[in-house]
Parts: structure tokens; C-alpha cells; sequence
């Protein structure tokens, strides 16, 4: 391998015509036995031709270690870069920023989706209205990035809307029995290690309704999502204020956080959340959601199930006990 690579490095010389005193002074330092100086003068002319690299020497120890560069190629540099570069896109991809190549009007932010739910406990019974267990239940979910790095943190400042409504589609009438809306504003600010981002928001949620029949809370929190081997966690903790005074013990169903679970098979995904209050004696509250996304052919959309048991699946119900299990259709960003 060293007789090919001085092999080339002497052809290479060859070419350089303006250089022939460093190749006259190779052929001297050659011509006295000393063939460690001429092979120092062939180096010079390797470094001022294109030279193929698989055909330079490996074993460097051929050379005077104190004339190798032992500085980074342009290569090195821009394989680092890439590799940074990659790094940090693939963590900011988790979430929208405002200065986008093609920036989108609006993105995903919740699940978004539309299903028949049947709930199993007994309407009737409970509530005296009359309705029916089983309803059309939707969700629409979306969020607008508004600022990135006003404070000098990568940070991107966004605002969000979610809206869940129950329809009573086979009363007469066929009413919305409830609806929960969302407006949101947070920030989010990208991390290295092991925590991808984390997010300071402020949620207000109500049911759109005044006089008694009135809910509404507000939450500030906090949240951060990272990986552990497939599996993505996602928890947050909040802070709850001014509520409506129909609604002031909201916090004894839905406690002070929850933590959300995804897995993803291909283009099957696999989510979950979890909510408890933390009072572990007889007031004990919380909730668990199941959901199961599967393609539906070629058609963009998923097939969605949903299982949900506890308390707070909307605000109306807040403090009374769904089992529900629902099949549609839903958007998932994939």
C-alpha cells in the first residue's frame, strides 16, 4: 500500500509544472538516500493536486508527524454540521416554527377526528334529561406559530384552538348535548439531552353556556415530551384558577396533570392518557383514554378507536363517571 500511494503522489507531481523546484529539491533529497525530506517534498505537491483519497497513504507514521494537518477537512466540517444539523431538525420537526421554509397556515395540534361514541353507564338515570347513550362525538384541533426567538432562546411562541362537541344525533332536534372550547397560547423551547423541548402554556376551556349551566376553568403548565426505545412520553403539570362557581371543585376529577403515551407500528399509532387527582383514599378520581389510529387504504385518513373511563372527558361531565368506547375516522399527522 505504501509503494502505490508514494506511487501516486510522485505521478501527481508530474502535473505541477509550476512547482517543479519542490519536485527538483524531492529528486536531490532522493538522490542522497534521504527519502524521508523527499518524501516530505512529495507531500507539498500532494496537498496542491487533486489527488483520488483512497489512494492516500493510511499509515501516517510514513510522514513527519509534526508537518500532518491536524486540523479538520472541509469534508469533516460539513459531515459535522450535517450531523448537528440533522440532529436539531429532527427535535424542532416534533413541534411548528413561524420561520419555516413553506410555512403552513395552520397545523395540527390535537387529534382531530369525527365517530360514533356509546357511552355504557345509564344517561337516563343520571341526569334526567333524556338522552341518549350513544352520540356523534368530533374534535377539531389546530395551532398557528406566531414568533420564533423573541428572547433569544430558539423559542417559538404559538397560539392554539381545540373544540370537542357531543351531538345527540338520533334526539329530536338533534341538539349538541355539550361543547368544550379551548383557546390556547404557548411557548415552546427546544433542549439538548434528554428532554426534546419543554412548553409553558396558558389554557382557558369553557362550555359556552351562561347562568348555571355554566363551566369554566383556566390552567397555566408545564410540559416537556421525550423518548424512551420506541415509546414517546409526554407529561404536564398545571396550575388551575379562577373557575366558574358551578365547577369550583374541578380539581378534585381533574386533578393537576396528565401524561400522555404514543407508539408508533409502521403507520399504526398506539396512544394513551392518563389523569389522576393523586388522592389515593375513597376520593380517588382520574381517567385513562386509549386510542388505536390504523390507515385506511391509500385514502390519507385513519381509522380511529377510542376507549375512555374516568372523569373530565368534557367539561358538562366534569365530575361524573364515562365508560365510552367510540369508532371513526380521524387526521393524524404522521
Amino acid at each position: 500500500m505504501k509503494k502505490i500511494s508514494v506511487l501516486s503522489l510522485v505521478c501527481a507531481s508530474f502535473l505541477m509544472a509550476n512547482n517543479s523546484e519542490i519536485y527538483q529539491k524531492a529528486l536531490e533529497y532522493e538522490a542522497k538516500g534521504d527519502y524521508k525530506s523527499a518524501m516530505l517534498e512529495y507531500k507539498k505537491l500532494a496537498t496542491k493536486v487533486v489527488v483520488p483519497q483512497n489512494t492516500i497513504a493510511k499509515d501516517e507514521s510514513f510522514f513527519d508527524a509534526s508537518s500532518q494537518n491536524t486540523e479538520p477537512t472541509s469534508t469533516q466540517n460539513a459531515q459535522t454540521l450535517y450531523t448537528k444539523d440533522t440532529k436539531s431538525s429532527s427535535k424542532k420537526s416534533l413541534y411548528p416554527k413561524a420561520k419555516e421554509e413553506n410555512p403552513q397556515w395552520l397545523y395540527m395540534y390535537e387529534p382531530t377526528y369525527i365517530g360514533w361514541a356509546y357511552d355504557f353507564n345509564d344517561k337516563d338515570g343520571r341526569n334526567g334529561k333524556g338522552r341518549k347513550n350513544d352520540e356523534l362525538k368530533f374534535q377539531l384541533s389546530f395551532q398557528k406559530p406566531l414568533f420564533d426567538d423573541l428572547i433569544g432562546l430558539d423559542e417559538t411562541w404559538s397560539i392554539a384552538y381545540t373544540q370537542t362537541s357531543f351531538w345527540q344525533i338520533r334526539e329530536d332536534s338533534a341538539p349538541f348535548r355539550t361543547s368544550s372550547y379551548q383557546p390556547e397560547l404557548f411557548v415552546t423551547i427546544p433542549t439538548e439531552g434528554f428532554f426534546d423541548y419543554v412548553r409553558f402554556g396558558f389554557n382557558h376551556e369553557s362550555n359556552g353556556k351562561d347562568g348555571m349551566e355554566s363551566r369554566s376553568w383556566n390552567r397555566v403548565y408545564a410540559s416537556t415530551t421525550f423518548d424512551i426505545n420506541d415509546f414517546r412520553i409526554t407529561p404536564r403539570i398545571w396550575h388551575s384558577f379562577t373557575f366558574d362557581k358551578d365547577n369550583e371543585d374541578i380539581r378534585q376529577y381533574m386533578g393537576y396533570g396528565d401524561v400522555k403515551f404514543a407508539y408508533d407500528i409502521g403507520r399504526h399509532h398506539l396512544t394513551a392518557m392518563w389523569r389522576n387527582n393523586l388522592r389515593f383514599d375513597s376520593n380517588n378520581r382520574g381517567a385513562l383514554e386509549l386510542n388505536y389510529y390504523f390507515p385506511l387504504f391509500n385514502t390519507g385518513l385513519h381509522g380511529f378507536l377510542q376507549y375512555f373511563t374516568g372523569y373530565g372527558e368534557s367539561l358538562d361531565d366534569y365530575n361524573k363517571h364515562v365508560d365510552k368506547i367510540m369508532l371513526g375516522i380521524a387526521f393524524y399527522q404522521e
